[in-house]
């Protein structure tokens, strides 16, 4: 119960997601707390917080709960059949976009696992959000979770086919920037720039709109909103049937972006996570693929 209440953030949140009353997750905690003898979380009315001694006491119990979970799922697995919750979170536009297509493989082949997918739009805490595994777009923080490579993604330049056609010089940066009207909200900080023939050039997106979801940008695109910047991961279709158009193509946009799978601990992946990483692995081949 220690270990729910840390990771979900909360009694409540723990007494929900354990299927237990409040009152016996709360009740846990303090006879925990006088069994110890030490003050395990700094309480008010809003907030539950670990002291240092509840910081290092969940280190601890923690790697003890991975171990135990990792146990279970391992004797599970001498039956040949993985079962069991699985929660998962994408973002949006990689969940809709490249897995949603192909999810209905990982349900038939593996029919025991319980699917708990969250399509999100920022990044996100997994022991806090309570996932087995999370995919993200990089470049990340350092943190303590593993971060594993799925996919290195190229961002390049497109615009619809009249739009490009207004444009004095397709191939000139500065005729480009004046257009770009829409960056995805993670690469609209002002830190995004190019490299090519011309040299190095920043791009000025400080007064350029933003918006979180790389396929509504793609489809505003599409319908005559300027010039914005993507990964072509999400837009090669697009550039095959004309509907969009690349600018700049001796350009690289630095730095580029990845997507990463991201997980509590390096030692204990438990069957079904694994299962679903390499179900990640395949999915983004594929999807790649039916892309050339």
């Amino acid at each position: 119960m220690f270990v729910a209440v840390v990771r979900f953030g909360g009694i409540t949140a723990a007494a929900d997601g354990l299927s237990k009353p409040k009152s016996s997750v709360s009740r846990a905690i303090s006879q925990l707390e006088n069994s110890l003898g030490v003050r395990l979380f700094d309480r008010n009315s809003r907030q539950l917080r670990l002291t240092t001694e509840g910081e290092q006491f969940y280190q601890q119990m923690s790697a003890i709960y991975d171990q135990v979970d990792e146990a279970f799922t391992q004797v599970q697995g001498f039956s040949g059949v993985p079962k069991g919750p699985l929660s998962v979170a994408l973002p949006m536009a990689f969940g809709r976009e490249v897995v949603g297509p192909y999810l209905a493989n990982f349900m038939t082949r593996y029919p025991n696992i319980e699917l708990d997918v969250r399509l999100v739009s920022q990044h996100l805490d997994i022991i806090k959000a309570g996932v087995d595994l999370s995919v993200e777009v990089g470049p990340l923080a350092p943190s303590d979770y593993v971060a594993v490579s799925l996919v290195r993604l190229e961002l390049i330049m497109v615009g619809a086919p009249d739009v490009v056609a207004r444009l004095h010089d397709p191939s000139d940066p500065e005729c480009v920037e004046q257009e770009i009207r829409l960056i995805e909200t993670r690469y609209g900080q002002g830190q995004l720039s190019l490299t090519g023939p011309f040299g190095r050039r920043r791009l000025n997106l400080h007064r350029v709109s933003r918006v979180n979801d790389p396929l509504l940008i793609r489809e505003a695109v599409r319908h005559g909103a300027g010039i914005s910047i993507l990964p072509s991961l999400y837009c090669e279709s697009d550039l095959r049937s004309g509907h969009l158009q690349r600018v700049c193509h001796d350009a690289k946009v630095d730095p580029g972006s990845e997507l990463l799978v991201m997980y509590p601990s390096r030692r204990f992946v438990n069957t079904k996570s694994q299962l679903f990483i390499q179900f990640l692995r395949d999915t983004v081949q594929t999807h790649m693929g039916a892309l050339k």
